[in-house]
């Protein structure tokens, strides 16, 4: 994440509209915090600057010189790790039920194939070959 915000942030343009897109719906900054576009390329080592998805109202340019009052100041770091967290949830919840399915078609198929040998031992074999 901190790497995306350094190194990739208005360079590629999935990340960019990921990190807009995660900041403006989550209400945060950063990764940590907003200092973390500090060290960004996209700032150009202007300390003054941050994405305009920071800002608590957005508006164009509206992180450019900011004041803190109108930006996030909470990181994006665990409230991503929350919602990652919600979704597995809704994975486990088909996941688990579809692993115990497969276990238990494996149990009956190891079953039939158990009780085919069992008959196959009791059938006697025809002495004679008709052709």
């Amino acid at each position: 994440m901190v790497y995306a915000i350094r190194e990739l942030y208005r360079i590629k343009t999935e990340p960019t509209i990921a990190f807009d897109a995660l900041q403006e719906d989550e209400k945060c900054c950063g990764c940590f915090n907003y200092t973390d576009w500090r060290d960004s390329l996209f700032t150009n080592g202007n300390d003054s600057i941050v994405p305009d998805s920071c800002c608590k109202e957005p508006q164009r340019h509206c992180g450019e010189n900011f004041n803190e009052k109108n930006i996030y100041h909470k990181g994006c770091y665990w409230v991503f790790l929350k919602v990652i967290r919600d979704k597995l949830y809704y994975v486990a919840a088909i996941a688990v039920p579809a692993i115990i399915f497969k276990v238990l078609g494996m149990l009956c198929v190891l079953l039939l194939i158990f009780r085919m040998e069992q008959t196959a031992e009791k059938v006697p074999l025809s002495t004679g070959i008709r052709i």
